[in-house]
């Protein structure tokens, strides 16, 4: 545990650095959109709030390449999807 106390600023610092660097996130640079997702009836389940049929949530999508590379190198794509205040105020 000391390890990782000690380690951690020197870490974050390559980090910072590397996105300064970069002039963008060092990690995940990527892009994000807000929207709303409808729950379909048919993907429903009963007794989850959270997918009762025709339920409505606010949504933000992230789309980000995992090393961030330049675009023309082979780069994982992700997709992030969080439901702000889904299951009441403050809890993602």
């Amino acid at each position: 545990m000391w390890t990782a106390a000690a380690t951690g600023p020197a870490v974050a610092g390559v980090f910072y650095a590397l996105a300064a660097l970069r002039r963008r996130r060092s990690l995940h640079p990527g892009v994000g959109y807000a929207g709303w997702l409808q729950v379909d009836a048919g993907a429903a389940r009963s007794g989850v709030p959270l997918f009762s049929p025709d339920a409505w949530h606010r949504a933000v999508l992230r789309f980000s390449r995992d090393a961030g590379r330049p675009e023309p190198l082979p780069d994982a794509l992700r997709v992030a999807v969080k439901l702000p205040a889904a299951h009441g105020p403050g809890a993602d």
